[in-house]
């Protein structure tokens, strides 16, 4: 049991980290699409 805690506790930190991280590419994706037809305008 306690190296199931232990796992699990080990785990949460990277679990959040790939969360944020995938969070982070969504939102740079969102705000570069929402940019392309301003740059396509400008050209």
């Amino acid at each position: 049991m306690k190296t199931l805690v232990i796992g699990s506790g080990a785990m949460a930190p990277s679990l959040a980290l790939c969360l944020a991280l995938a969070g982070h590419k969504t939102a740079l994706v969102a705000r570069r699409s929402a940019a392309l037809p301003q740059a396509e305008a400008a050209v």
